[in-house]
């Protein structure tokens, strides 16, 4: 993840210093999804709550959740494939890599050390970097794992989208979703199986250059409108095939798959929506773009911690509260402390980088 300073193309030719506003407002977005869904994911897919108005409830925000990370991905496509100054793969490498892997270890280390002593098992080196170089030390790292692998292909992509018009980016776009989201329609269209090439890249690497793309070209007014619909459509799908699939014994939430066509609809309508309301409403020196600024760059510590916090509250209140106050308390309280513990390992320079 790239939250600091922007690098953007001047006019001409060079590069200059400046915050993308509608870059910092998506971050803001995203990482409150990320809170929400990891604030009500345990309650969504468990029996016991089924049909309860707070599964319900739950339910309805779901599909906005599972568009977080792929606006993640697609914030660091449109960074890094169209404002990021191009250079050497080395350069690009050792400016970036580090950032996404010191953190990494960090961070694993201290959760393995929390869990270790949460569940009292002993800590021992050689299940700590089995972790670390597998499965990761807990669920919400394996953004990081996926990001790292899209940082490595970045400068070939690069090299690419340079010199892609906006229809070639489409249709690179397309090749790349072919085996992980468009296949799954045709299969279940046709009377028979399509199996497809495997992928170069995974399916995420699809939600990089669409951030790439929806950044590159100029949508006008009916343009934004089919993409509204489109995420408005791909939201019902979502929602209705979830409720559709749960039953009293189980809630495998089928439609949560990242690489449907669903998420992608959804994750471009409220890019696109966040770049228009910034380009009409918020001004590029005003103090909300101020403000959002300085919360974009707090970002990644926010989602380093949060889970964090969230297993102490669990640990404290999980058994005590109903499930609409308890989610409650974790939002009032997980929210704005990440964001608070984020602000104070920024003012440390022992600890920044933990930040990347």
């Amino acid at each position: 993840m790239s939250f600091s300073n922007q690098t953007v193309r001047s006019e001409g030719g060079g590069t200059m210093r400046a915050r993308i506003v509608y870059f910092d407002l998506l971050r803001c977005l995203a990482i409150l999804l990320v809170v929400v869904l990891h604030s009500v994911a345990n309650i969504i897919v468990n029996p016991a709550f089924y049909q309860l108005p707070s599964w319900y409830l739950c339910m309805t925000v779901d599909p906005f959740d599972r568009a977080a990370v792929p606006l993640f991905f697609m914030i660091s496509g449109a960074l890094f494939l169209n404002h990021s100054k191009s250079g050497r793969i080395w350069t690009f490498y050792r400016h970036n890599i580090p950032k996404l892997v010191v953190p990494l270890a960090a961070w694993s280390l201290i959760y393995y050390i929390y869990n270790s002593v949460r569940e009292n098992t002993p800590l021992s080196a050689e299940h700590f970097f089995g972790l670390l170089f597998g499965p990761g030390v807990s669920f919400h790292m394996w953004f990081i794992y996926s990001l790292l692998g899209l940082y490595l292909l970045c400068p070939f992509l690069r090299r690419i989208t340079d010199h892609c018009t906006p229809g070639q980016l489409t249709i690179l776009l397309t090749v790349i979703l072919f085996p992980t989201t468009l296949c799954p329609i045709l299969n279940w269209m046709l009377p028979f199986d399509i199996q497809p090439f495997e992928p170069l890249v995974t399916g995420w690497a699809g939600y990089f250059l669409l951030g790439c793309l929806l950044d590159r070209i100029s949508l006008d007014r009916r343009a934004r409108l089919a993409v509204y619909l489109g995420g408005a459509a791909g939201y019902a799908v979502c929602l209705l095939g979830n409720l559709a699939a749960a039953s009293p014994q189980e809630i495998p939430l089928p439609m949560d798959n990242g690489f449907f066509l669903n998420h992608y609809l959804l994750a471009a309508a409220l890019f696109v929506f966040c770049r228009s309301l910034c380009a009409t409403h918020i001004r590029p020196a005003g103090r909300l773009s101020r403000l959002l600024g300085r919360l974009s760059g707090l970002v990644f510590g926010v989602y380093w911690v949060h889970v964090l916090i969230l297993y102490v509250l669990t640990d404290l209140a999980g058994q005590e509260l109903s499930i609409l106050a308890f989610i409650a308390l974790r939002l009032a309280v997980t929210i704005p402390l990440s964001f608070a513990i984020s602000l104070w390992i920024s003012k440390l320079p022992v600890l920044r980088q933990l930040l990347g």
